[in-house]
């Protein structure tokens, strides 16, 4: 009988009773004030307190939750990235080998080619491979060949970006200007180089004629997850 009273009150009060649906915070004060109006004003303070506290405290516990579940949910997502990636799981971008003949050699790294005489490749990147590039210790030549402080520079760049194979290209051989040659050629590669290298942390190394390492190359790279470099040398 009481909640019929109050309506009636607030339809009597009011232009318009629908305005109390169409404005819900002033039904719900206005109601509500009606509804506590007759009571002791202590009982009523009372009842302020409890129905603020019914209202605050499920939206602060409602906040909180969500800040702690989305604070677990990004914690969790980080561990899990952590614990069951590995290096091997992320996706190396290689340089890809377009194509090569006598003198030169394409490739196509980042999206962009480049032609070069003879190619440092390693992954994510592409350079000329400059047998000059130490004026201190001099040019290299093809006797004794292909050197540590080669290795040092064009290779094993950074400790944390060791490749997990690499290819040494000798030579075409002699013979012509073929993309292979039957004869043996003239650049030198020191087989100590390779347990050089597998000290160092390369898994697997390829010394091999040009044909042979580009194409060698080519198949190692073909693995998205291994990090492969290499030295091709494009002539004999």
């Amino acid at each position: 009988m009481n909640s019929v009273n109050c309506i009636s009150n607030l339809y009597k009060h009011d232009e318009s009773f629908a305005d109390y649906f169409l404005q819900p915070q002033r039904f719900c004060e206005r109601g509500w004030e009606y509804f506590v109006s007759p009571l002791d004003p202590g009982f009523r303070s009372f009842l302020d307190v409890i129905a603020r506290i019914v209202i605050f405290v499920p939206l602060v516990f409602a906040t909180i939750c969500s800040y702690v579940i989305g604070v677990i949910g990004i914690s969790m997502k980080a561990f899990a990235s952590c614990f069951f990636a590995s290096d091997r799981e992320i996706e190396v971008l290689t340089p890809e080998i377009i194509s090569d003949r006598w003198g030169t050699i394409v490739v196509q790294c980042d999206g962009e080619e480049q032609t070069f005489r003879d190619v440092a490749i390693t992954p994510g990147k592409a350079e000329e491979w400059r047998w000059d590039w130490n004026q201190n210790e001099g040019s290299m030549h093809h006797n004794p060949g292909i050197r540590k402080i080669d290795l040092d520079h064009f290779i094993l760049t950074s400790p944390s970006e060791i490749p997990d194979v690499v290819n040494l290209s000798q030579r075409r051989g002699h013979g012509g200007r073929n993309q292979d040659n039957p004869g043996p050629g003239a650049l030198q590669v020191d087989p100590a180089l390779e347990e050089y290298l597998i000290e160092q942390g390369v898994k697997e190394v390829h010394i091999l004629k040009t044909a042979a390492a580009i194409e060698k190359y080519r198949e190692c790279s073909a693995d998205s997850l291994l990090k492969v470099a290499a030295l091709i040398h494009t002539t004999c």
